[in-house]
């Protein structure tokens, strides 16, 4: 998990220069340094290493330290470093703002350390990491919400039209988090611009036009009709939390995991694509109407 996490904790972290000594063990510092901007991240952290124990006590080793376990995608041992840079001198800005950062990827509530990193950045000196403190504070608020903002729907109409098993139908959704959001308009935005006829699963296709009497003009706006379909199955897989629907052998359509306050989807996107075209598409529709109650954001962009 580390390592997926790490291909993306760079573009959040404070790292544009690492500090430099003004006055003792300067040589050995600026070698880390150098080292470290050439990736040569184990050599870099053998020399940090050796400055933090000639002083134990600098603050600037063991932020540097903190730097290269990230780089590396050791976020515990980073973590620590930048908890030691703190200990020795609290007054520290970007420590604070890494250490929250850190605890964001850890999946630790670092409300506190952003909000720290507010009090002492007293100038607005840093306005872009501002700026990304607050996206991460509002997925904070959701993420450690005792209480997530999720609602669970029945699906009545489905229930109606192709029968239950006496077990009415129920699907949940949650409010997108920031990084949903994000990741659902880059979706939409590959979906408007593809136009490789293959891109869309055929056998999709095929179930589309035994659901629906496709009339010439349907048929023309078919690869429209699909980049539809495909942006709520997006929007649909970002959200979900819980959901009953089971496939022709009896077995639940999608997987979840219990994870901190609430439930979550427990499949890759290409899983759920494949459990998700076998339902049916009105189904789909009565379970998206739901979906926009919790996301009203999409209501006018779907």
């Amino acid at each position: 998990m580390q390592k997926n996490i790490n291909a993306n904790i760079t573009d959040f972290l404070s790292m544009d220069e690492f500090i430099s000594y003004s006055q003792e063990l300067y040589h050995i510092n600026e070698e880390a340094i150098e080292l470290a901007k050439q990736n040569n991240l184990e050599i870099a952290l053998q020399i940090l290493h050796k400055l933090t124990l000639l002083n134990p006590n600098s603050y600037i080793g063991w932020f540097n330290k903190g730097l290269c376990f990230a780089r590396m995608g050791n976020l515990q041992e980073s973590w620590d470093c930048f908890n030691k840079t703190i200990q020795i001198d609290n007054s520290e800005p970007l420590a604070w703002y890494n250490k929250a950062v850190i605890e964001c990827f850890l999946r630790l509530n670092g409300k506190r350390s952003f909000m720290k990193f507010f009090e002492l950045d007293y100038l607005d000196e840093y306005q872009e990491l501002i700026s990304r403190s607050t996206n991460f504070l509002r997925e904070l608020e959701v993420l450690f919400s005792p209480q997530q903002p999720e609602k669970r729907f029945g699906l009545p109409e489905s229930d109606q039209r192709y029968g239950t098993d006496g077990t009415p139908s129920i699907v949940s959704f949650r409010t997108a988090t920031e990084k949903q959001i994000f990741h659902r308009e880059n979706y939409k935005e590959i979906l408007a611009n593809n136009k490789d006829e293959n891109f869309f699963n055929q056998n999709f296709l095929n179930s589309l036009k035994e659901q629906f009497e496709v009339g010439p003009k349907l048929m023309g706006d078919m690869a429209n009709f699909q980049r539809l379909i495909h942006l709520k199955k997006m929007e649909i897989y970002l959200t979900i939390t819980e959901c009953n629907l089971e496939d022709r052998l009896g077995r639940r359509l999608f997987k979840f995991k219990n994870y901190e306050y609430h439930q979550v989807l427990d499949m890759t996107e290409y899983e759920f694509e494949e459990k998700f075209h076998e339902i049916q598409t009105d189904v789909i529709e009565e379970m998206h109407k739901n979906m926009l109650t919790m996301n009203n954001q999409w209501r006018n962009f779907s």
